[in-house]
């Protein structure tokens, strides 16, 4: 995927952990559900800030 980067970020496992359930109640454990949930994040940051 050419238009695409990668970006690793130590979080406190706390923050992690409630992310993660959030993550998969929104996208149902399908795969890929953190990196969608990690993406509308990064945008609505981006969106405010």
């Amino acid at each position: 995927m050419p238009n695409q980067k990668t970006l690793n970020v130590r979080i406190p496992m706390e923050l992690m952990d409630e992310f993660r359930e959030k993550s998969y109640k929104k996208f149902h454990f399908e795969k890929g559900a953190i990196k969608k949930a990690c993406i509308e994040a990064l945008k609505d940051w981006c969106e405010k800030n």
